[in-house]
């Protein structure tokens, strides 16, 4: 399955989803605007599922890709953060 459709779903729902605690303070500052664990299977579903599972798999493997790719050499020298840690890797 093409990442592209998994894209605009992701961007649909977590556009909406609302500042959490977590949000508003986090290190480094560029995680503030990640969606938590909790926000993205809430707002991810689908007909039946195994889409439902699907979906979200690409979507924390698109969260994993956006924190990594900031991150840089840090995570491969086991240097991320625990706000980075958090989120699924």
């Amino acid at each position: 399955m093409p990442a592209r459709p998994l894209a605009v779903p992701l961007l649909l729902a977590l556009s909406q989803a609302p500042v959490s605690a977590f949000a508003q303070a986090t290190n480094p500052p560029y995680m503030r605007e990640s969606p938590t664990i909790e926000q993205v299977r809430a707002r991810l579903r689908a007909a039946d599922s195994m889409e439902t599972a699907a979906i979200r798999m690409g979507a924390f493997w698109q969260l994993q890709h956006m924190i990594n790719e900031p991150a840089g050499t840090r995570r491969y020298r086991n240097q991320l953060t625990p706000d980075e840690f958090a989120l699924p890797n």
